[in-house]
């Protein structure tokens, strides 16, 4: 399947809320998202465990779904507390040894398992590392761009200078 994501309201007349799918020559609506403050911008979209996962900058008025959540087929619905803080989203999924990470750019301090990456298990988010734009100080935001599996490994991208107190440019 195809599927389209950013920050738009509509694909071919239809109301998609930032998410659309490729169905034959034009692009459908995926499930119901009419429950949003302002139009969502989702950054990647993955399958995991037969869900379709979104992430990227939203909110419900409620507060239940917060910049990440998950489509069973017919309900979107959240993937634990979601992303917590004011200045958070996700900017990319990969699915690496049967749990599903996730990067963006959020903080631990606000509640998050992780700092700026994440793994969620299946029924919660875990750390999975520290990173730093500065050694030993988490001011600065952060930010992971794009996850990739390749040869076994999971590699990030974006911009952060320390994992763990080890520098990794970028």
């Amino acid at each position: 399947d195809l599927y389209v994501v950013g920050g738009f309201d509509q694909a071919d007349g239809h109301l998609c809320n930032s998410i659309a799918k490729r169905v034959g020559g034009h692009w459908e609506n995926v499930g119901d998202l009419s429950g949003f403050t302002a139009i969502p911008t989702i950054g990647d979209v993955a399958l995991y465990q037969g869900n379709l996962v979104v992430g990227g900058v939203f909110h419900t008025p409620n507060d239940d779904l917060k910049n990440v959540m998950q489509f069973d087929g017919s309900t979107w619905g959240p993937m634990g507390p979601g992303i917590l803080g004011g200045v958070a989203g996700a900017m990319a999924f990969a699915n690496y040894q049967g749990d599903l990470y996730m990067g963006g750019v959020f903080y631990q301090s606000a509640g998050n398992a992780g700092q700026s990456i994440m793994r969620w298990d299946g029924s919660q988010w875990n750390a999975v590392g520290h990173l730093q734009i500065n050694d030993n100080s988490d001011q600065y935001a952060a930010s992971v761009y794009s996850l990739a599996v390749h040869d076994g490994l999971l590699f990030a991208g974006g911009s952060f200078s320390f994992a763990n107190h080890v520098p990794v440019p970028n």
